[in-house]
């Protein structure tokens, strides 16, 4: 999300509760969901300015691909958020059961999104990626945890002293999926999905605790291939 107003960039690595802070800054600035692409929130099918949704650019992709000059870049107040990775796959699945269609297991081991221009893949890339410049620098001035949500949002508004409304519950796998799957997918496919998801709730009921997704073999796939992003952020599969 780029504010040239308030001379912010936003981030948004997916799932990190990257929609609700989207919209407290469209409440702050007057916005909607329905105005939000002056601020690069917006599909998109031209590799040359970024990935499918450019919501999901990374940090060094905004200067690079021109969304703003080097200058501004260095000045711009630059953050996001990260998330333990083992979680971080597990809402994932859970937001696309519906379409994935196969267990957690098959889908990490056997069916997990490859690197190329397609949003599936931006959304289990490693965090490091978004954040983090190829020669390892940072390239963001602050890096919040989706594990303390609230307090880390907190040293966000108070750095920029714009007054952003408190953050509420957008996109969650839990309670605003199906509007979500509506809005992305349209109300016919959007209806069928929620429809799947509702019978597959109830015939073959997802775990309650994200920890009974895992088992030796995805775990120590998530270890292997975020093993960056879990040595940069301190995560455990228990933290």
């Amino acid at each position: 999300m780029l504010i040239h107003d308030l001379q912010v960039i936003f981030v948004h690595v997916p799932k990190t509760a990257g929609q609700s802070i989207e919209h407290a800054f469209l409440e702050r600035l007057g916005e909607s969901w329905e105005t939000r692409r002056k601020y690069l929130l917006q599909p998109n099918d031209d590799p040359a300015i970024g990935p499918p949704r450019l919501a999901h650019l990374t940090a060094p992709e905004y200067r690079d691909l021109g969304h703003v000059t080097p200058e501004q870049f260095d000045a711009y107040f630059k953050f996001g958020f990260v998330r333990n990775p083992w979680t971080r796959l597990a809402s994932e699945y859970r937001f696309r059961r519906s379409s994935i269609r196969v267990s957690f297991r098959s889908w990490l081991l056997e069916q997990f999104p490859e690197p190329g221009f397609d949003d599936l893949w931006r959304h289990v890339m490693p965090q490091s990626e978004y954040l983090y410049e190829s020669d390892g620098h940072a390239a963001v001035d602050f890096v919040g945890r989706f594990e303390t949500l609230a307090e880390d949002y907190r040293a966000v508004t108070e750095r920029l002293g714009t007054g952003l409304p408190s953050l509420g519950r957008v996109n969650s796998t839990t309670n605003l999926g199906s509007l979500e799957r509506l809005r992305r997918l349209g109300p016919v496919r959007g209806l069928r999905s929620i429809l799947a998801e509702t019978l597959r709730k109830t015939f073959r009921p997802a775990p309650a605790r994200w920890q009974d997704y895992y088992d030796a073999d995805t775990r120590a796939f998530v270890a292997r291939f975020y093993a960056e992003d879990i040595e940069r952020f301190g995560y455990r599969f228990d933290s």
